[in-house]
Order: structure tokens, then sequence, then C-alpha cells
């Protein structure tokens, strides 16, 4: 961390390998079970927890729920990092929290919580508020104690380095709209308040979006025909995807990673020479 050498925190998030779950699951409601599954590296996993219809009418209240819980785990973390103690322990646990506040945000202002769960424009607002204040108080705190937020911005910039691998080896015209989005955020970054210009900018991305706003009006639904990004896809209101073999292969030329599986999921090796041959 910043008043200390030799902690290099972007490797040791990005290197990180979710958790085994326990079944059955120890969590006892909707908040317990979203932040158990976060906090054993299932962030969005954990998130789209959220999306579904038993949600409405008591969002809030599971959100509450979820950031009282994660601010003691925040917090205690933060202060046993400003110590020097478990550092890899402490450094996921607090990228894991941002990371799942980020990806619950991005669910609640995406088309898929008002067209397909029915959540109502106010309940989404007052839940991405509520998201939007915790992140910018646990940004504060990590500075305030650590000297800088090197984790918030280790996080952020892994999820737009993520955006920016659709077609960043395989270039075709006019080139991927995913990693155009990313550089239009990282344009309004702002060292000061990662979290917040992160958010606000991520959100003006999904909803100035033509695709998301004929989404938005029900004028057509649209399907995606790659292999990556689908996340942010599925935020514009796109609800179908279509992968042949060799849009496949090219996912695998812009993230090599995928050859480790998701995740630490392993594939096999008629799989991989599948892949290649395409």
């Amino acid at each position: 961390m910043s008043r200390r050498t030799g902690i290099d925190v972007k490797e040791i998030i990005s290197s990180a390998n979710p958790e085994e779950l326990e079944f059955p699951i120890p969590s006892v409601d909707h908040a317990d079970h979203v932040v158990y599954t976060a906090l054993k590296g299932h962030v969005r996993l954990a998130a789209d927890h959220l999306l579904h219809k038993e949600m409405i009418g008591k969002l809030e209240n599971v959100i509450r729920n979820i950031i009282r819980k994660l601010d003691i785990v925040f917090h205690s973390s933060i202060l046993s990092l400003g110590e020097g103690v478990e550092e890899k322990t402490n450094i996921l646990n607090c990228a894991r929290i941002y990371e799942l506040m980020l990806e619950m945000a991005l669910n609640f202002s995406g088309l898929e919580s008002k067209k397909i769960i029915g959540f109502s424009e106010e309940e989404l607002e007052k839940a991405v508020e509520l998201i939007r204040r915790a992140l910018n108080d646990w940004e504060n705190f990590e500075r305030s104690i650590l000297g800088r937020a090197e984790i918030a911005k280790a996080v952020v910039e892994g999820m737009l380095a993520e955006m920016k691998k659709v077609m960043s080896k395989f270039y075709r015209p006019p080139g991927s709209m995913l990693s155009y989005m990313a550089k239009e955020i990282e344009k309004r970054l702002k060292e000061d308040s990662i979290m917040e210009s992160f958010l606000t900018a991520a959100i003006d991305q999904l909803k100035n979006n033509i695709y998301y706003k004929i989404g938005e009006v029900g004028l057509c639904l649209f399907g995606n025909d790659y292999a990556l990004g689908l996340r942010w896809m599925r935020h514009l209101g796109f609800v179908q995807v279509s992968t042949n073999p060799v849009l496949a292969a090219i996912a695998f030329e812009d993230d090599p990673s995928l050859w480790e599986g998701y995740k630490v999921e392993s594939f096999c090796d008629d799989f991989k020479k599948v892949v290649e041959k395409h």
C-alpha cells in the first residue's frame, strides 16, 4: 500500500481466485447471502442475486442491510491494512466489496432491472443513491487511513481493462462499442473521487446509449453476436447472444485468460483444439 513498499495491489486482485462455496449455503437471508457470496469472490453472482421479482418493494431494506454488514468488514480490513496485518486477505475483502457495489449499481441502472424484473424508477434511484453514498464513504476512509485509495483505483482500472478487451486483438470496423465506452468513462475519472466519477460516467454511458434508449421505449429487442462484454450488453437491453465457433475463437485471442477457464474452470483438450483450428 501507499505507506509501505512491496505490495502490488493490482496483482493481488487480478490473480485471486474465488473460494469454493459451501453447501448448504450458511446464509440466513438475502443480505447475508449477497455478502457471503461476494466475500468468497463470486462478486457478479452475488450482485445478480438481487435481480429477482421477489425483491420488488424490498430492495431498499435489503441494500441497507448489505451495506451495514459490509461496512464492518471494510472498516476492519482497512484498519488492519494500516497496521500491515493479513494484507492479501484484507485487500481482497475491500476490492470485492467495491466491485460488488459497482456491479449492483450497474445492474440497477441497466434495462434488465426495469424491463425484465420490473423495479420502479423510484426504487432503483434510491438503491443507486445508497450504493453511491457507501462507495464514497469507503473510498474516503481508505484514503484517510492508507494515504490514497489504491484499492478503489485498482478495481475501477480492472473493470475498464476488461471492457477494452473486446476486439482488442481482432479489430473489425467500426470497432468495439464497449471499448469506446470504457475510454469515454476513463476520460471522466477523478483521482480524488474514483468511485463517484466512475459510477456517474458509467451510468451516463449506459443511459445515453442509442440501444438503451430504443430498448427503454420498447421499439426493438437486440441480440449480441460476440462472446465478451455480455454483462454490459445486458445493461443496454440486449436479451440474446449467438456466438459461432469463429467468434468464440476470436474471444480467446482478445482475452487469453479464457484458456484457464472462467476463474479456474478448466477446459478439456478437445475443446482447446477446436478453438485453435478457428
